[in-house]
């Protein structure tokens, strides 16, 4: 693998760990159900170096995410997260790498998330809604109460697990905004890393703006 894929790596890894600090709770949706931007460097990565490159971008991210913080989910929620984004990224990456196109992208973007859409009803359902009930002593009908009062939609556990998959869909809109400057990367019209990480901190910041957020 080249240096430069390496440090390509690195950036992505590192950026999508950061992004982890960073969430935005969504309206009618409960809080542990909120939205970050984590999955956008680790599909951009994925994009502009391959499927192998994302799998370790996102294994950078978790690393720095257990050294930085530690895991509150005795490493389940974790293994949770390498499960949905692998699933999430690399049916994208891979189409994308057989129609280097914005069509083929959206495509996918389209199949990424249907993909990890069925994944995570799974997790959810059977990994982390189980965990947490387990560790605050809880049934599951508590905690679906819990979310039907701020969704009268989350009318049992199977609801609850389709509505996780909504903070994905909204990642695939700001995916899409960025596919031209993927495509700038991959044809080497743009070298620059710092010239890409100043037009995507942009995105980030105008997005942090208008829930209510500020970013350096």
């Amino acid at each position: 693998m080249k240096s430069k894929n390496i440090a390509l790596i690195a950036i992505f890894g590192a950026l999508s760990a950061l992004l982890m600090y960073f969430t935005f709770p969504l309206p009618f949706m409960p809080p542990f159900m909120d939205f970050d931007l984590c999955g956008i460097p680790e599909m951009i990565g994925g994009f502009t170096l391959g499927p192998a490159a994302a799998f370790f971008i996102i294994m950078v991210k978790l690393i720095l995410k257990l050294a930085l913080r530690g895991t509150t989910t005795m490493l389940v929620g974790e293994l949770s997260n390498l499960i949905l984004s692998c699933a999430y990224v690399m049916p994208a990456i891979l189409i994308y790498r057989k129609n280097k196109t914005k069509k083929g992208a959206i495509i996918g973007l389209t199949v990424g998330t249907i993909t990890v859409a069925l994944t995570a009803i799974f997790t959810n359902l059977y990994i982390i809604i189980p965990f947490y009930a387990n560790v605050f002593g809880m049934e599951l009908s508590p905690i679906v109460d819990m979310c039907n009062k701020v969704n009268p939609l989350m009318k049992d556990t199977i609801s609850m697990a389709i509505f996780g998959i909504v903070p994905l869909a909204l990642a695939v809109v700001l995916i899409a905004m960025c596919i031209e400057r993927i495509k700038e990367i991959r044809s080497g019209e743009e070298d620059d890393i710092s010239k890409y990480w100043l037009h995507y901190r942009k995105k980030i910041r105008n997005v942090g703006t208008c829930a209510g957020q500020h970013y350096p």
